[in-house]
């Protein structure tokens, strides 16, 4: 790493600047995915929350026995 020329600002901001793009643009896609799928992993976590309550009442009135 010590054999490596010091790069000057124009060129750090300029990377930062490619960063920050590259950030955005993959929030960008993170948030169309989501928007595309956001219902179904609703409707999921809706079946598995029922699931769940469907068998602690059916252990409830099993032990209750």
């Amino acid at each position: 790493m010590a054999d490596d020329p010091k790069r000057g600002p124009v060129d750090r901001f300029f990377h930062a600047c490619l960063l920050v793009v590259g950030g955005a643009l993959a929030l960008d896609i993170a948030i169309q995915l989501l928007a595309a799928i956001w219902v179904w992993m609703v409707v999921v976590g809706l079946i598995a929350l029922a699931g769940f309550i469907g068998i602690e009442i059916w252990r409830h009135k099993r032990n209750r026995w």
